[in-house]
């Protein structure tokens, strides 16, 4: 992601102090399609209404540079396919500039009688989220939406959904932050609420440990090695079958998916999460028809959004940061992640691979994890999928793979 900063596996301090920044150059502002036009892949912006705030009288006009996302929210709109819009934006930029602005504003022709229109231009708005250029440089389009998209900034987001799960008086520890141009990913989990998944993880080793670099953020839990040995099961240290519940924060301030809270069991040894995609609590970006000009989001629905953030963080808690949520859970994922491994391990990666819509980077390497993590079963496959997920670098491809992991137990 180059035109503004990522984090990938980075700490809840480090994620919010990119979103201030981010927060501070944010920009949203509503064009009619006339006013909007491609040149050398830049979107040009013309006519806006000027924005007033403390810092005085802001110029929305100027130059763009559209992200991946916005690009393919420009040809969603417009009807331009997004792997035709990709490719002339990489090799003919004046035919993207031809394609955009044609469709945008038409096309007339100037005839002694008067102007004739040949094809009619676009009559909608859109509502474009921007981050202001620096000294005279362009900024970034991040999203190419509709005018009646309601947004949840990811700091607004995240800050109430911390604040409901402080108010639940339940003690969590920040397992890591990710923040793409699509979305922005925190999983938090708690230590105190715990379970054994001794089909889960019998016989596994973590690939990490075995030579695959990556920290492990997991806490100690020298409490659950007591508990292990009492009901007669003396695990190794760092080997113990531990369970965390925990959950995922997710939002998207551009378009791509509602603000969601989803349940994902972390496991100790090895950091691997297990996403339970179906239980997932959302809260989906609507809003009334905006209005051309610069979007000020009223007072009062700021203040409802959040407050609905924070009531499904206390919902969230209470569901997914529970024993018995964890363990009933966990008796559903071990009822099959036992099952025995009877193909070649490189004909049972490759037929999952082809089923869940892995590529073949994707599949070597999930298929080296399953290698390293030496469970010849089920679970060991699913294992080799969360652990591979956490070696990429792209936190929005991570996410799919963990949303799918799941699937993996019915697939051997």
């Amino acid at each position: 992601m180059s035109q503004h900063a990522a984090v990938r596996n980075a700490t809840l301090d480090n994620l919010v102090s990119v979103l201030r920044d981010q927060h501070a150059r944010k920009l949203d502002v509503v064009v009619p399609a006339a006013n909007l036009r491609a040149r050398d892949g830049h979107l040009i912006v013309s006519g806006a209404e000027q924005e007033l705030s403390a810092d005085g009288v802001t110029t929305v006009d100027g130059r763009y540079l559209p992200t991946k996302v916005c690009d393919e929210g420009i040809g969603e709109k417009l009807g331009i396919p997004s792997a035709y819009l990709g490719k002339l934006r990489a090799t003919r930029t004046d035919l993207y500039d031809g394609n955009v602005t044609g469709l945008l504003r038409g096309k007339s022709i100037n005839r002694p009688s008067g102007v004739e229109t040949i094809y009619p231009g676009d009559t909608r708005s859109f509502l474009l989220r921007l981050f202001r250029g620096e000294d005279g440089s362009a900024g970034v389009a991040r999203a190419f939406l509709s005018n009646g998209f309601g947004g949840m900034d990811n700091l607004d987001g995240l800050m109430a959904a911390l604040a409901g799960v402080k108010a639940s008086g339940t003690e969590i520890t920040v397992a890591g932050c990710d923040l793409t141009d699509r979305r922005m990913y925190v999983d938090v989990y708690a230590p105190a609420v715990a379970a054994l998944a001794p089909v889960l993880l019998g016989g596994y080793r973590s690939p990490f440990n075995a030579g695959v670099e990556r920290q492990n953020r997991v806490n100690d839990a020298d409490y659950w090695r007591g508990v292990a040995a009492r009901e007669g099961q003396g695990y190794a240290p760092g080997t113990e079958p531990i369970v965390f519940a925990g959950f995922r924060i997710s939002n998207s301030e551009v378009g791509e998916g509602a603000f969601s809270i989803t349940p994902k069991l972390q496991i100790k040894i090895c950091r691997n999460g297990l996403v339970v995609s179906q239980d997932a609590i959302r809260a989906v970006h609507l809003g009334s028809r905006l209005t051309d000009g610069v979007v000020k989001w009223s007072h009062s629905t700021h203040v409802k959004a959040l407050e609905l953030i924070t009531a499904k963080a206390t919902d969230a808690v209470q569901q997914f940061l529970d024993i018995d949520y964890l363990k009933r859970t966990l008796v559903k994922i071990e009822e099959q992640a036992g099952k025995p491994v009877t193909d070649a391990p490189q004909i049972t990666i490759k037929r999952v691979s082809k089923e869940l819509g892995f590529t073949q980077d994707e599949q070597d390497g999930i298929l080296a994890h399953f290698i390293l993590g030496g469970q010849l079963t089920a679970g060991g496959v699913l294992n080799a999928v969360t652990s591979f997920s956490q070696t990429l670098a792209d936190a929005d491809r991570a996410d799919t793979l963990d949303g799918k992991a799941l699937r993996v137990l019915a697939l051997i």
